[in-house]
């Protein structure tokens, strides 16, 4: 499976592969188990945790085992990126063991890759993630991971059919990396090539059917596509962990498309409490109070959303920069009739990912359902518009036409004119 993995390697890689990384080969079997975590497609935080528990155990057998201090600072950097952990000192120890690993061999590329994926995760600063990984591409000119990390970068920066292409080449050089087409296809998904999306979303669950976040896409590939909730069912029941809670957050927007709320509701209510997710901020009382709200129980449904804003409240305070938080606290404030709040909430949360085009679509999506419900319906469809327009977007008419967010503003012409593709 490495070998596969090599294949279309280049001379200078070459060589560094077959430089030994470390003399103690216990260290190294380590190191390999701690690859084997970290490289796993569905980003989950115990995967993250037992690679850093592998990769420290590997340099406490080998304190000069360059290449994994890289690996371990980059691990350090992912529990941050993903939300699970953006304490201070875990940023602190991502850039740690960037700097041994440095320190240790100043020339390592993957030391290089390490640190500019810790601008990237850590501070989303692109000038220096970039200068980082062009060091490191001088090193290892065709390894997947730089590739990838810059097609990430790029993106973000709008700069979408470039960061495809490089994906695309990443995808080439490790043809078996099933997130890397699960990559492709969210590219494809939010850039309106549905089609496409589908067809690297199935090769993904191919490679690999044992990970959870291919299925939240390839069922919000159905309702941007096609609006086949049939289908979008479909994806969700194949998921093999029923408890991811981006899974969870599929089944329930199916099951709320549908109309059977009270389903939606048990989908919800199997959440753990709080907020769970990571960076996609996926508030169980959010969800458990909205379900309520269809079903008429008023009461339910207000506590629920208070239940929500202290949880969001209490995250913002936490990490005071995540944008999801804000956005959809925006919304929640809304459902309690804080309107005034609830606007400002959301477009502080949407002014924070204005130069993001990734994170941006989603933020804005929640401003909309937040004007919506604030009885802002022109600002609500002036946004509808820019979003839809966009090159990347989590919009399309399909998903205008299935959510019931969007009911208020049906007999709107304008909304008619959007969604008349469908209808």
């Amino acid at each position: 499976m490495l070998e596969a993995r090599f294949r279309g390697i280049q001379e200078p890689e070459r060589k560094a592969l077959e430089q030994k990384p470390t003399g103690n080969m216990l260290a190294y079997e380590i190191y390999l188990r701690g690859l084997a975590h970290a490289h796993r497609p569905s980003s989950r935080e115990e995967d993250f945790l037992n690679a850093i528990r592998l990769f420290e155990q590997a340099v406490q057998l080998d304190p000069d085992f360059a290449l994994a201090y890289a690996r371990l600072s980059t691990v350090h950097s992912e529990l941050v990126f993903w939300g699970f952990d953006p304490s201070e000192q875990r940023i602190a120890q991502a850039k740690a063991a960037a700097d041994r690993a440095l320190q240790l061999q100043p020339d390592l590329p993957e030391a290089h890759r390490a640190l500019g994926t810790y601008y990237y995760d850590c501070f989303f600063d692109y000038d220096r993630a970039l200068k980082e990984l062009s060091i490191a591409a001088k090193g290892l000119p065709n390894d997947p991971e730089i590739l990838e990390m810059i097609a990430y970068i790029w993106r973000r920066q709008g700069l979408v059919d470039d960061a495809i292409v490089n994906l695309q080449r990443a995808a080439d050089l490790d043809p078996r990396n099933a997130w890397l087409k699960m990559q492709l296809g969210f590219c494809y998904e939010c850039t309106k090539r549905y089609a496409e999306a589908d067809r690297y979303l199935d090769e993904s669950i191919a490679l690999d059917p044992d990970q959870s976040y291919v299925y939240f896409f390839k069922a919000q590939n159905h309702f941007l596509w096609d609006g086949d909730l049939a289908k979008a069912r479909a994806a969700v029941a194949a998921a093999p962990k029923q408890g991811d809670p981006l899974v969870a957050v599929a089944g329930w927007q199916v099951k709320m498309a549908l109309g059977k709320y009270q389903e939606a509701l048990d989908r919800a209510s199997a959440l753990p409490d709080g907020i769970s997710g990571g960076r996609s901020v996926v508030v169980r009382d959010l969800m458990i109070g909205m379900a309520h709200h269809q079903l008429g129980h008023d009461e339910q449904a207000r506590a629920a959303f208070e239940s929500a804003r202290t949880d969001l409240e209490t995250l913002i305070v936490e990490n005071p920069t995540l944008a999801e938080a804000y956005t959809v606290l925006g919304l929640t404030y809304a459902l309690l009739g804080h309107m005034e709040e609830a606007i400002r909430t959301g477009r502080q949360g949407v002014d924070l990912v204005k130069d993001d085009a990734v994170r941006l679509a989603p933020c804005q999506v929640d401003l909309i359902k937040t004007l919506i419900v604030a009885d802002e319906h022109e600002s609500a469809l002036d946004l509808i518009e820019q979003v839809l327009a966009q090159q990347w977007t989590t919009l399309s008419p399909h998903l205008l036409s299935l959510d019931h967010a969007y009911d208020p503003l049906r007999d709107n012409p304008r909304f008619q004119r959007l969604v008349a593709t469908v209808e």
